[in-house]
């Protein structure tokens, strides 16, 4: 677009500006427009925002698909981790409770033959008890 500076300044001039002051706004208005966007140059800005939209659009829903792949294969992987480690404990549970089984158990088998022992003995010793009475009342003659 172009700007006739000379038909401006006559305009100006008709609407009662000096001939100098007309001839400079009519130059400023004209140094002023190469630095105004036409139309054109709207309408291409436009299009490359929307491109440049459009492509951080598919960038980010790459990033997002590539970001919940990597999150769930350390999901899976933390839970591999986990479930091993669990095994392990079980595992290990497992060998402890046995063992303390077998103590328990052994325990109980030398407590049983230590009660067996005293009952015998207490058995020997009520048996003593009883023929001593029964020898003291056979010499006493009753």
């Amino acid at each position: 677009m172009t700007f006739d500076t000379l038909t401006a300044a006559r305009e100006l001039e008709s609407a009662k500006f000096s001939r100098e002051q007309a001839e400079a706004i009519a130059k400023t208005v004209r140094d002023g427009q190469g630095e105004l966007a036409t139309k054109a140059d709207v309408a291409a800005l436009e299009n490359s925002t929307k491109a440049g939209i459009a492509a951080l659009g598919h960038s980010t829903n790459a990033n997002i698909a590539a970001l919940g792949h990597s999150t769930n294969a350390n999901i899976a992987a933390l839970e591999n981790s986990m479930n091993t480690s669990i095994a392990a404990l079980e595992n290990s549970m497992n060998t402890s409770i046995a063992a303390l089984e077998n103590s328990t158990n052994a325990n109980t088998a030398a407590l049983e033959i230590r009660l067996v022992k005293w009952a015998i003995g207490l058995a020997f010793a009520v048996a003593a008890i009883v023929l001593a009475g029964v020898r003291l009342m056979l010499d006493t003659g009753a």
